[in-house]
């Protein structure tokens, strides 16, 4: 049986959610999130995280763009998910060229 206070210090380990781990130094990050997302308040909450540790991070955001949006489900091949794959595309070909 666990005990209350080990599961929330379960939830704090670095290993199991980065929200608690040290993010210095990472590489330029793209955070693609769409207004319909169940995830999108963890998302916004995660590029803060990355921004406190002096990192880059870009935020794509989609007007009514589900999750996965460019990537899986009903938007995937519809115009916002054709621009989200462009976009990341571009962002990957820019930071991985520098």
């Amino acid at each position: 049986v666990q005990h209350e206070d080990e599961s929330v210090s379960n939830r704090k380990n670095p290993s199991l959610s980065p929200l608690y781990a040290d993010l210095s130094f990472l590489p330029p990050s793209l955070i693609s999130i769409g207004t319909a997302d169940p995830l999108l308040d963890d998302s916004l909450m995660m590029s803060e995280k990355y921004l406190s540790h002096k990192n880059d991070v870009e935020i794509a955001l989609y007007e009514d763009g589900e999750h996965g949006i460019g990537h899986f489900g009903l938007q995937e091949n519809e115009l916002m998910g054709d621009q989200a794959r462009q976009y990341t595309l571009n962002f990957l070909l820019q930071n991985l060229a520098t």
